[in-house]
């Protein structure tokens, strides 16, 4: 049933949370080595600057993701709160969902910046206004 379905959700966000920071610490190690002996242009965005700590604590809070897989971020925050909407769905409130993803959408354009400079937040509502819909539809 329910529970069932929200568990998996949230095991398969759980994993790909793992993923993406371990796919992150990866690029930024492999990027940050070849621009140490000159070759570069990897791939826009790499930190070169911060600090490992700092760092660290970016990725795993979803301030700053590197490399060619930092969409996953979106993932697992679709994946983490689907099981929340599709209990609202269940109970016919659609128009909550909808109103939800109405309000991304107007976060992103409204100029409220997340808490990097990497712009995650803004795509967050872009991707979140792309991708959710289809969960009322189904």
């Amino acid at each position: 049933g329910f529970k069932a379905a929200a568990a998996k959700l949230w095991r398969r966000s759980g994993r790909l949370y793992v993923v993406s920071i371990t796919l992150s610490l990866i690029f930024i190690l492999l990027a940050r080595s070849t621009e140490y002996y000159g070759v570069t242009g990897a791939k826009i965005g790499l930190d070169q600057m911060t600090d490992i700590g700092p760092l660290l604590l970016n990725i795993v809070t979803f301030g700053y993701s590197y490399g060619w897989a930092d969409f996953l971020n979106y993932y697992v925050i679709f994946l983490f709160i689907a099981p929340f909407l599709l209990w609202l769905l269940a109970r016919r409130l659609w128009y909550v969902v909808l109103a939800l993803i109405l309000g991304g959408w107007v976060l992103r354009w409204s100029g409220v910046r997340p808490a990097s400079n990497t712009g995650s937040g803004r795509m967050a509502g872009t991707w979140g206004f792309l991708h959710l819909p289809g969960l009322c539809a189904a």
